[in-house]
């Protein structure tokens, strides 16, 4: 059993293809998780949608994230977001204007994507994809009155801000607030696992002498006993990376520990792929903006 653990595609089919054959090629993972944005910066939305569409993502390994809910209205671009439906929203400046362009550009293209609309409207921001197993978009943070939409746009978070324990309760008070936008199997259980993805940064993080201890992602590590030290992921981002080399990354859990001993581990990946195909389908507005950013479509060095 291997999972193929991937984050903000992005609207970059490029890119997600040649994650996807990397991973295929190399690992044969037999389900996907998707920690969110599907859509946003990138040319083909519909075409990563689709092509997401026909992996092996169990219910609730699929999340959506700010881009996704500012493509479905879910997050007024650059307004505010009605948290619990009772009119107290709050104002949040989530995206710039280049991506607010995008955005609009998308909603209007793809307006009649009625099929596309709707499934990204009702995934999940945060997930309890099995017992000790939690995803988010964003960060696992604590706030009664905005549960959800903590998870869904923090952009400072890029290691676990606190201890397993806290960040299980922090998700129990998400769960709390009956939101239709979180998915739980409802199993209370040593956490063993968290994801999460939104800032484009790989990272891999375990819980040993009461602190997050960061881990190199350049070589495979034994996950080992999860109960007594739990792990932590960020896979980084598919479709617009800032890892500083320009590289989509994916990271692939091995649960049966074929690569190493028996034991189950974690592997990152840097993928090379022709990032002038992406760039050449955003030479028109309001693609074009974002092609100024040098962290945005560099020539990959991996």
């Amino acid at each position: 059993m291997r999972t193929l653990i991937l984050s903000d595609p992005h609207s970059n089919l490029a890119a997600l293809n040649s994650v996807l054959d990397h991973a295929y090629h190399h690992y044969a993972p037999n389900e996907v998780w998707c920690l969110g944005d599907t859509v946003g910066y990138g040319p083909e939305p519909d075409s990563v949608w689709r092509t997401l569409q026909s992996e092996p993502i169990p219910q609730g390994g699929w999340l959506a994230g700010n881009h996704d809910w500012g493509f479905v209205g879910k997050l007024t671009i650059g307004g505010s977001f009605d948290v619990n439906g009772d009119g107290q929203g709050f104002s949040i400046q989530n995206y710039r204007q280049e991506a607010a362009d995008v955005l609009h550009h998308q909603q209007d293209t793809l307006a009649h994507q009625e099929e596309m609309q709707q499934h990204l409207r009702e995934l999940p921001v945060m997930s309890q994809l099995r017992p000790g197993i939690y995803l988010t978009h964003g960060a696992f943070l604590p706030s009664p009155e905005r549960a959800v939409t903590n998870y869904m746009v923090n952009t400072r978070v890029t290691v676990p801000p606190y201890s397993p324990q806290k960040m299980v309760e922090n998700f129990a008070t998400a769960v709390s607030s009956n939101s239709p936008d979180i998915y739980s199997n409802g199993d209370t259980v040593v956490p063993q696992l968290f994801a999460f993805g939104h800032n484009h940064i790989p990272g891999l993080w375990r819980w040993q002498d009461n602190n997050w201890q960061t881990l190199p992602i350049n070589t495979p590590h034994s996950l080992g006993n999860m109960v007594q030290s739990p792990i932590c992921v960020n896979p980084g981002s598919v479709g617009f990376p800032r890892n500083g080399l320009g590289c989509p990354s994916y990271a692939i859990i091995d649960w049966q520990g074929a690569k190493l001993a028996g034991e189950p581990s974690i592997t990152f990946q840097l993928v090379p792929y022709d990032v002038e195909i992406t760039r050449a389908k955003m030479s028109e507005s309001p693609y074009n903006a974002l092609l100024k950013e040098a962290q945005f479509l560099a020539k990959p060095r991996c």
